[in-house]
């Protein structure tokens, strides 16, 4: 049995409109830890985490790609997270 690739009318409709991410990098390197950093909030989820947590937050530097990932209970934590990880980048420079 062979299957042939058809157009789906459906998967059309729902393709994202959003630009694919480069493959590679764009614009000048950064040249030190700290210099540019990309943060993400997610959540909630479902089902919560053992310890009742629903969200959490992502921090990502761009010079080392070293990820700093915290789980939280609610989404107004992130900016105290986001301070410690702040003052944990001043220690590494």
């Amino acid at each position: 049995m062979t299957s042939e690739a058809s157009f789906c009318e459906a998967c059309a409709e729902a393709k994202p409109t959003c630009k694919p991410v480069p493959k590679e990098h764009r614009g000048p390197h950064v040249t030190n830890i700290g210099k540019k950093v990309h943060s993400d909030v997610w959540g909630p989820a479902t089902p919560q985490s053992l310890d009742s947590k629903e969200y959490f937050v992502s921090f990502t530097d761009d010079y080392t790609c070293w990820r700093h990932i915290k789980t939280m209970t609610h989404k107004a934590e992130a900016l105290m997270y986001y301070k410690g990880y702040e003052a944990w980048l001043e220690t590494q420079n």
